[in-house]
């Protein structure tokens, strides 16, 4: 019997400090779901265990990390399913002239990330897209939220005391 994408995910290692924690990586997977068959931008994936999540939601993926320590984890992780890879900084997105449904930012962290969190939620996400940033809490969420189109958002906590910041852009 074929396991669900929920039993695969769980049952992958969390135990690096670096790993998205497990009910994170289904509340990508399950807000990803929304926007199968879309086009999705992962923005930091050491592992894979995030890529996994969305592109078993049912997107394409473009991801962007610049850790080649465990690429070839990932990717064997990864090598049933149709994912992009760039051996590039997550600013090198910007230049993307494609549209996303689903965008994840797990890459660097804090205020210095805003501006590029910035432009990628208001030119690369198309309306009723998603946006999900992870580590929000090193981040100063108002003044992100304030230079943002019109959008609604919510927030979610990890066993470890990561926050995961969702933001859906409104139609």
């Amino acid at each position: 019997m074929k396991k669900k994408p929920e039993e695969i995910l769980k049952g992958l290692d969390y135990g690096h400090i670096y790993t998205t924690d497990v009910n994170h990586i289904l509340e990508i997977h399950n807000t990803a779901k929304n926007h199968a068959k879309g086009r999705a931008l992962e923005l930091g994936s050491y592992l894979g265990h995030s890529t996994l999540a969305i592109a078993m939601a049912g997107l394409d993926v473009v991801v962007y990390d610049t850790d080649t320590s465990v690429e070839d984890k990932r990717k064997a992780l990864l090598k049933d399913y149709k994912v992009e890879w760039n051996n590039a900084p997550s600013s090198e997105a910007l230049n993307e002239r494609r549209y996303f449904e689903f965008i994840f930012h797990d890459s660097d962290h804090g205020d210095g990330m805003i501006p590029e969190m910035v432009r990628l939620f208001n030119e690369r996400l198309l309306k009723g897209g998603t946006m999900m940033i992870h580590d929000a809490e090193l981040l100063t969420i108002l003044n992100l939220l304030g230079q943002l189109e019109p959008h609604e958002h919510r927030s979610s906590w990890d066993g470890r005391g990561r926050q995961m910041l969702t933001i859906i852009k409104k139609l």
